[in-house]
Order: C-alpha cells, then sequence, then structure tokens
C-alpha cells in the first residue's frame, strides 16, 4: 500500500459529488479499521479517542475534525460509544491539482462558521443534493492550503493568513479588526500589509474576492441567486445585482444565461 504523507494534493477544481452523509456512533469495538481506495473521508468529531491513519497517530478531541483522501488506512481506538458526523465523497472526472490539505484539524484552526456550514450539508442532503455539495464545497476550501504560485510566494505569512481568513469567511460579515485578531497584526499593519503586497484596499479586495465567488457559483450551479448572494456574502438582493453589475456590467440573471465560458473583469465577460 502506498503511504500517503501528512500533507497530499487535493482537486478542488471541481465540485465533489457526495455518496454518503449523516452522523455515526461506533465504539461497540474498541478499534475498528476502514480501508476505502476510492472515498474522501471528511469527519467531525465530538468525542476523545485515538486516530491512526496510515501509521500516523493522531489525538481526536471534541471539535476536531479528520479529512482523508483515498486509500487510507484508517483506525479507531474508541473510550467507549463515539458519534461523529461524515461525508464521503469523491470527485468525478480527473479535476486539476489546486490545493493541499492535511489530515486533522482542531478547533482553533477552522473557522467560526465551519461547524454551521458542516451542518447545513447534512441538513440539506435530504431535499437538495447540489446544495449540500456546495456546502461541502466550501468546507473543503475553508480547510486546504492553495498550491504556492510565484506570485504568492513571496508574500508576509501574516499577509498570507489574512487572505485565507478572508476566503473562510466570505459568506459572513468581515471586519478588518477581526482578521487583524485573527492572524496576530495590528488593525493598521494589516491595512499597510495590503497596499504594500496587494496594491489596493482590504475593502476593495474583499469586494472582488466576493464577486469572484459570485460568478462562479452562477456559472458551475443551479443555486438560485438569492442563495449565491447569501453565499457571497451580500444577502440583500438590490445591493447584490448593484455590486454584480459594477464589477461586471451584466446582471447577475446575464451572466448565468452566458454560459460556462464567462471570464471575469470589468470590460467583459
Amino acid at each position: 500500500m502506498e503511504k500517503i504523507p501528512s500533507a497530499f494534493e487535493i482537486p478542488l477544481g471541481q465540485k465533489p459529488n457526495i455518496l454518503h452523509i449523516g452522523a455515526h456512533t461506533h465504539g461497540e469495538l474498541e478499534r475498528e479499521s476502514y480501508y476505502l481506495p476510492s472515498i474522501w473521508c471528511l469527519h467531525k468529531y465530538e468525542y476523545h479517542a485515538d486516530l491512526r491513519l496510515n501509521g500516523e497517530l493522531f489525538k481526536i478531541t471534541p471539535g476536531s475534525v479528520s479529512l482523508t483522501p483515498p486509500t487510507t488506512l484508517i483506525e479507531y481506538f474508541f473510550q467507549g460509544p463515539s458519534t461523529h458526523k461524515f461525508i464521503h465523497f469523491h470527485f468525478p472526472g480527473s479535476p486539476p491539482v489546486t490545493h493541499t490539505s492535511r489530515y486533522m484539524f482542531t478547533p482553533p484552526s477552522l473557522s467560526e462558521d465551519f461547524t454551521n456550514c458542516f451542518d447545513k450539508a447534512l441538513h440539506f442532503h435530504s431535499s437538495n443534493e447540489l446544495k449540500a455539495e456546495v456546502r461541502l464545497w466550501d468546507l473543503l476550501f475553508q480547510i486546504a492550503t492553495p498550491l504556492p504560485s510565484k506570485e504568492t510566494s513571496s508574500r508576509h505569512p501574516k499577509l498570507e493568513a489574512a487572505l485565507k481568513e478572508i476566503d473562510h469567511q466570505l459568506s459572513s460579515p468581515i471586519t478588518i479588526p477581526k482578521i487583524a485578531r485573527k492572524v496576530g497584526l495590528s488593525h493598521n499593519h494589516l491595512i499597510r500589509l495590503f497596499q504594500k503586497e496587494i496594491g489596493r484596499t482590504i475593502v476593495s479586495y474583499i469586494r472582488e474576492r466576493r464577486v469572484d465567488r459570485a460568478i462562479y457559483l452562477l456559472r458551475n450551479t443551479t443555486l438560485s441567486i438569492k442563495a449565491v448572494a447569501a453565499a457571497s456574502g451580500i444577502p440583500d438582493a438590490q445591493r447584490f445585482n448593484k455590486v454584480i453589475r459594477i464589477a461586471t456590467r451584466h446582471s447577475p440573471t446575464s451572466i448565468r444565461a452566458l454560459g460556462p465560458t464567462i471570464t471575469t473583469g470589468k470590460t467583459e465577460i
């Protein structure tokens, strides 16, 4: 069996397809092991246990999350009845590798709305599978790290953390002081880093990322425009329409009608 390292590649260039989702209670046996050759697993825990992944031991604590790629040998060592929520999924076709991830995440490393997003994926799956899969996609983006590029490799590490945190929080209200505290910078220092290394204000960057997400969802999902607006952090329909028109010179409805060949920009789509 090929050993998968603690950091592995994840192909987030395409929406995942959910295979199984829900909650399950384990612990009747002290040790359980699984080997899933073609299935990705995202688990959220509310108990204490040990977890060994391809021979590497991790501690499960309440609120922690594990992500395992296919061909991972998964071994649980339970301390009694243990219930966790799970999503089993796969990526159809051969989507491009765009991010890396690691096996385990603890509560301090997760965004504040991670649990809410996980619960919404479970809630939506029985009535709207597409919404559930979009939520799962968002969860994976929250815990994954973009592959390094020449453009980003020289950036200040605290700025990189701020950029990632903004992407995590796009569907929620974002304030500059909150982002600054999250990455351990002062409000003014973060503003200066943005101006120096990004070349524009934090507010304009957040607006651009929200527009990017909105266009992506309009192009690649059948979510209602209202749902796209909420997922992009601009829940007011009138304001959403105005922001998209200013950024692209097209209405959200027109963008959706143009189909998957849209490219973003102020002059054309």
